[in-house]
């Protein structure tokens, strides 16, 4: 049976349970939430943040590009680069390593090079006929320059040869070049979601 009750006489419980650990209120909105519990926090003065679309489309014909290795472990180099590139502080790192590390589906760390040198990281995993692509992230200087589009390729072939049909990621919706790339490959938005941060 499914749970039942007023999502607004959960708003001071959550809260509680969050400022007890020191820690500043957060819900995950999505369309399964329907539209209440959004308009309820909204009143209670609960920011909107992190708006984020999924997207999801056929692997079709993606081709892995040379310049693009990819490895079944994270690396030393490969945590580095992309702790570096993401500006992921010095004591958050451990932690980091230890989410990255605890994945547990068949998963691919790529490393972009451009010039001889590495300028982008990204991430993928492969699960039960899907491969999802996270956390590409490319230095300010190799933006634009088809970096993120040849490394979306070859995770996207990496996950075909892992018996992937079909592909999904998310991105902020600020990030418009990131959703124009996805949509030039064929992805399309398949729902939207959202945070509320407590006052």
């Amino acid at each position: 049976m499914a749970p039942t009750g007023d999502f607004a006489d959960l708003v001071a419980p959550i809260s509680a349970a969050y400022r007890h650990r020191d820690l500043q209120p957060l819900i995950r909105l999505s369309p399964l939430a329907g539209s209440d519990p959004d308009k309820i926090l909204a009143t209670a003065g609960w920011a909107l943040i992190g708006e984020t679309l999924v997207m999801s489309a056929p692997i079709g014909e993606a081709v892995a590009d040379p310049d693009c290795s990819i490895e079944a472990a994270p690396t030393e180099a490969w945590l580095g680069g992309f702790a570096d590139a993401r500006g992921i502080p010095p004591d958050r790192r451990a932690v980091h390593d230890r989410i990255i590390d605890r994945i547990l589906p068949d998963r691919a760390f790529a490393t972009a090079e451009m010039e001889g040198r590495p300028v982008a990281w990204g991430l993928a995993v492969a699960e039960r006929g899907w491969v999802g692509i996270f956390d590409i992230v490319t230095l300010p200087a190799a933006r634009r320059r088809g970096v993120a589009r040849r490394m979306v390729t070859s995770l996207l072939a990496w996950g075909r040869d892992k018996g992937a049909g079909q592909a999904y990621l998310q991105v902020v919706a600020e990030n418009e070049a990131g959703i124009a790339l996805y949509r030039d490959l064929g992805f399309t938005e398949v729902y939207r979601y959202h945070y509320r941060l407590g006052i």
